[in-house]
C-alpha cells in the first residue's frame, strides 16, 4: 500500500502549491469586490472552487491571521493585521496616498475622468478610475483587460493609447518579446510577422511623451495618457485623461497632456525629494 496519498511527484506538488497560492488570491479580490463578511459556501460558490478546498484555504489564512472568523456567524472577513500589511507596502512602495493625491490633482485641474493602468505579463489592466463629468461607457477600455499589443488588420499595434504609453518604458526588444509571448499564449495568431510598424508606433509615442486614441480616424481624441514610472519601485503605470468635453482636437488633447505629465513629474519630484 502507497504511504504517500499526496501528489505522485515534485511536479503535482508544486501546482498544488501555485494553485493554492492563487486561490488566496482569489479570495481577497472577493473580499475586496463584496465589501462584507462571508461564509465558507458563499466564498465556494462566487469563485467556483469546491467548498472543502476554500473551508482548508480559509482557516488557513485565519491561522495565520490574515482573516478574522466570527464563530457565532460563522462568517469569515479581513483581519486588522491584512489592513496593516496592505497600508504598510503601499507607504514602502507607493508613497502612502501620494498615487490617490495625484490622481485626484489630475481630476481637479483637468476636470476628465483619471484613469491608472499598469501591466500585468502580456496584459493590460485598469487599477485606478476617478470619475470625471463624462460617464465611460459600460463597454470602454477602462472596464476590461486587454493584450498589451495585439494583431489587427494593420499588423502589430499597442492595444490602446495606455498600452502605447506604457510600452513606451520598453526597449524594442522587450516589445518584440512581449508580442511572441502574446502569440505563445494564443492571443495572436502564429507567424513571424513584421513588428517594425509597432516599433515606430512606439517610438512616436516615447518621442512625444505620450499617447491618444481616437474612436475612428475621422473622430475626435477622446484619451490620452502618459507613462509614468513610480519612484523607488520597478512599477510602470500609464495615467490618463477621458472626456468628450475637453479633448476634442490634437491641439487640446497636446494641452491635457502637458498638463498630465507636469502633475506626474511634479508629484515624482516631491517623491523623491520626500525620500
Amino acid at each position: 500500500m502507497d504511504r504517500d496519498s499526496g501528489p505522485s511527484n515534485t511536479a503535482d506538488a508544486k501546482k498544488l502549491t501555485a494553485r493554492s497560492a492563487a486561490r488566496a488570491f482569489d479570495v481577497l479580490e472577493y473580499f475586496i469586490r463584496t465589501g462584507r463578511p462571508a461564509r465558507t459556501s458563499e466564498i465556494s460558490a462566487s469563485l467556483g472552487i469546491p467548498n472543502s478546498s476554500v473551508d482548508e484555504l480559509l482557516r488557513t489564512m485565519a491561522i495565520k491571521g490574515y482573516l478574522a472568523f466570527n464563530k457565532d456567524s460563522r462568517r469569515y472577513s479581513p483581519s486588522y493585521r491584512l489592513m496593516a500589511l496592505m497600508r504598510g507596502l503601499e507607504s514602502r512602495f507607493f508613497g502612502d496616498g501620494r498615487l490617490r493625491k495625484m490622481l485626484h490633482r489630475l481630476r481637479v485641474e483637468t476636470g476628465g475622468t483619471v484613469i491608472m493602468t499598469a501591466q500585468n505579463d502580456c496584459w493590460l489592466e485598469s487599477i485606478a478610475q476617478i470619475q470625471g463629468p463624462w460617464r465611460t461607457p459600460p463597454t470602454s477600455q477602462t472596464d476590461k483587460t486587454w493584450p498589451i499589443v495585439n494583431f489587427g488588420e494593420h499588423g502589430w499595434q499597442p492595444a490602446t493609447n495606455f498600452a502605447g504609453a506604457l510600452l513606451s518604458l520598453h526597449s524594442n526588444s522587450e516589445i518584440i518579446d512581449l508580442a511572441v509571448h502574446t502569440q505563445a499564449m494564443g492571443l495572436a495568431p502564429k507567424g513571424n510577422f513584421v513588428m517594425q510598424g509597432l516599433i515606430e508606433d512606439v517610438r512616436r509615442i516615447r518621442s512625444r511623451g505620450y499617447a491618444i486614441t481616437r474612436r475612428d480616424d475621422v473622430m475626435p481624441v477622446s484619451s490620452v495618457a502618459c507613462p509614468m514610472r513610480i519612484p523607488g519601485t520597478d512599477v510602470a503605470v500609464a495615467v490618463g485623461i477621458l472626456s468628450n468635453d475637453l479633448l476634442g482636437d490634437d491641439a487640446s488633447a497636446r494641452k491635457i497632456a502637458m498638463t498630465t505629465r507636469h502633475v506626474i513629474y511634479d508629484h515624482c519630484r516631491r517623491w523623491k525629494d520626500a525620500a
